[in-house]
């Protein structure tokens, strides 16, 4: 029998926030972590009872990309890319710890998954304050999709307050 988390790997795509967008009609759910999939599997069973067959058909084709539902972390990914890269250029193995090589992989991830850029600091207080807090409103949705800030970002309870101090 196939776990529930699978089949919500394969039929849904993950948003922010703990939403899933259904790959069959593009309805977006809601699922709490500690919820194991019963709203997004809910929602399969009563307006797409297809599921089972178009899931059976492919696991006979076999999965082709498995880091496309999940599976494979970015860091994964990422040294998997860097071995791909020495290897297909038949670079020395210690091309990694060379600095202009290293230099290539620092970019932002911020920039990756959005357009919005750095704001420059303001010296004065309170226009500032406020500044910095309606740009982190702003922003809040698209940090959470970067790994590398992911523990940066205040909690649930510490963002309530900073809409509550903004507002």
């Amino acid at each position: 029998m196939v776990a529930n988390r699978l089949y919500a790997q394969y039929f849904y795509s993950a948003k922010p926030s703990n939403l899933f967008q259904c790959r069959y009609c593009g309805k977006i759910r809601k699922q709490a972590p500690s919820n194991s999939f019963k709203n997004l599997m809910s929602h399969l069973n009563d307006k797409h009872p297809q599921y089972l067959e178009d899931y059976a058909e492919y696991e006979r084709r076999g999965a082709q990309r498995l880091d496309g539902f999940g599976f494979v972390t970015d860091k994964a990914t990422t040294i998997y890319n860097w071995m791909a890269w020495i290897i297909t250029r038949n670079l020395p193995l210690n091309e990694v710890d060379n600095e202009a090589t290293r230099a290539m992989s620092r970019t932002a991830r911020a920039f990756v998954n959005t357009e919005l850029v750095a704001v420059k600091r303001n010296t004065m207080r309170w226009p500032s304050m406020f500044k910095m807090l309606k740009r982190y409103l702003e922003i809040k949705a698209a940090t959470k999709q970067v790994d590398t800030v992911e523990d940066l970002v205040p909690r649930t309870r510490a963002h309530r307050k900073i809409e509550k101090l903004y507002q």
